[in-house]
């Protein structure tokens, strides 16, 4: 076959006060700028995104790779309209210059927000199917943090969802879709050959009426590994071609938002079944997940006892879960930098705070150097200030570094100049990794990059919600999550919805949104 390979990603939180444009694309974040035509394989070549696992798989099995482009820019703000239309033109110009192909690879994330569309990949299939019609075979790639909705899923023939947040199965489910297209063109030709006009590929949608923030969404934990094995057993049914299940992204407020089930199989009856009884498993976990969030001063605290008594003197990790990047929050909050000086942490580092402007007054000065600085907080959010101090200049450097764990291998970063910063004050010992661009801290090459290593610290705070596991586990015994003033919001019952259908609970057990507009 001759397929074609796209993408368009974004995770949206609507949160966000920033828009997401077109600039955001051609940044290099922990991927790639945008990518146009054969820049794509290139680029992409042995990374762990889903495109690459699609087209090295695809090319194995004797397909014919026609590439369009690939872009992803870093979580945030609703995409602007002027960013989706270049895109979307990108896209639909890219697959009229490979035309024709006989199926369609879409790398997609599925919980996109733009100024226009709430279900943004919803919009981008339809303008693709109004282009190359109905029968055109396509296969999605799409995020954990889906947000999906009917209509996406009526629009695509068959998808696949990562199955580990962090995300270490990306290109694995790249693999995966070319499993499945060439499962559905195996059917779909078939019927032809027997000119048999019953259908054989049946779908199943379900919404799950509760939302999980980010911070209960880890597979390595409770009740998300039962769940995964739950969903591996039933998908062993021999009418059952697969089983996803995306957990949502919360931070969208938009009417989709959340956790739901998509079933694919040979047998209707069976399909729904099998969608059903899953379901139920999902509902029956509500009551399994915990809030394990706590504040900086509990934190603290803990972490003195769990010091005592250890053996290992490994680092404990604070995770920012609010100020995550990677969920499209600022990066720049400091209620947590704050709260460690009041407290007189010692031998703490925190990566990574984005100040452009703190950055470039560290390096005007260079190392050594003490600067009174207002730090962070510059979103514009109200309540997220800056915090006002005086921080010695530790070490400076350019921002450009390689992953080096399992999520991430490989991948340049740039974030343009960064600087170490030390809190000049003899009464704490509390570092601050500062960047130029926004980067949850999700790989142990950034503390390398300013000449430090992360072993040489009793805490570790990171910008992360998830995502960091992955490279942090291997080296912290003590995970906590540490709950702080920031945009990507994890305690789902203190928000108000506006667009969420309702009587959906605003997190497991948590209460019920009731959408406004039915009350009037």
């Amino acid at each position: 076959m001759r397929i074609a390979v796209a993408s368009f990603q974004h995770e949206t939180n609507t949160f966000s006060p920033r828009l997401t444009e077109f600039e955001d694309y051609l940044q290099v974040d922990s991927w790639p700028g945008l990518l146009i035509a054969d820049q794509v394989t290139e680029t992409l070549a042995g990374l762990n995104i889903a495109s690459e696992g699609f087209m090295q798989t695809a090319k194995q099995h004797g397909h014919s790779i026609l590439p369009v482009n690939w872009c992803s820019a870093e979580p945030g703000g609703k995409v602007s309209d002027t960013a989706f239309e270049k895109i979307m033109s990108i896209v639909l110009d890219g697959l009229a210059k490979v035309a024709p192909f006989d199926a369609l690879f879409l790398d997609l994330h599925g919980a996109m927000v733009s100024e226009s569309y709430d279900d943004a990949e919803g919009e981008v299939v339809r303008r693709i199917r109004h282009q190359y019609g109905e029968h055109l075979p396509i296969v999605a790639s799409l995020d954990f943090h889906a947000n999906l909705s009917a209509g996406f899923v009526n629009q695509v023939d068959t998808f696949a969802i990562y199955r580990t947040y962090p995300h270490l199965d990306m290109a694995d489910t790249g693999t995966r879709c070319v499993q499945l297209l060439e499962h559905l063109c195996e059917q779909l030709a078939s019927q032809n050959h027997h000119q048999n006009q019953n259908q054989t590929n049946y779908k199943a949608f379900a919404q799950i009426p509760y939302l999980i923030p980010l911070s209960s969404q880890h597979t390595g934990s409770a009740p998300n590994t039962l769940l995964f094995e739950q969903l591996a057993e039933l998908e062993k049914h021999p009418a059952i071609h697969n089983i996803e299940f995306a957990m949502g992204f919360p931070a969208a407020d938009i009417l989709d938002s959340g956790a739901s089930i998509t079933v694919f199989g040979s047998d209707k009856q069976q399909v729904d079944k099998i969608c059903q009884q899953f379901y139920d498993a999902v509902m029956d976990a509500e009551a399994l997940f915990s809030d394990n969030l706590i504040t900086t001063k509990q934190a603290l605290s803990v972490s003195q006892k769990l010091t005592a008594q250890s053996i290992s003197h490994s680092p404990i990790l604070f995770a920012d879960v609010q100020d995550n990047s990677g969920a499209g929050a600022s990066s720049d909050t400091t209620g947590i930098l704050a709260d460690l000086i009041k407290h007189n942490a010692r031998k703490v580092v925190i990566a990574v705070l984005a100040d452009p402007h703190a950055v470039q007054q560290a390096h005007n000065a260079g190392v050594g150097a003490k600067l009174d600085l207002a730090l962070g907080g510059k979103s514009g959010v109200a309540g997220l200030n800056p915090y006002q101090g005086c921080f010695e200049v530790v070490a400076l450097n350019d921002g450009n570094f390689t992953c080096t764990g399992e999520m991430y291998l490989g991948c340049a970063v740039s974030l343009g100049p960064m600087a170490l910063l030390q809190v000049a004050s003899d009464q704490c010992d509390v570092q601050i990794i500062i960047s130029s661009e926004r980067y949850a801290c999700t790989d142990l090459a950034v503390y390398g990059h300013l000449g430090i290593d992360p072993l040489d610290y009793e805490i570790l705070v990171v910008k992360s919600t998830v995502h960091f596991r992955a490279a942090f586990e291997p080296i912290c015994e003590h995970i906590l999550s540490v709950v702080s003033p920031g945009i990507h919001p994890c305690q789902l019952s203190q928000l108000t919805y506006q667009n969420l259908r309702s009587n959906v609970r605003l997190g497991p057990a948590g209460p019920l949104h009731i959408k406004q507009s039915t009350l009037q």
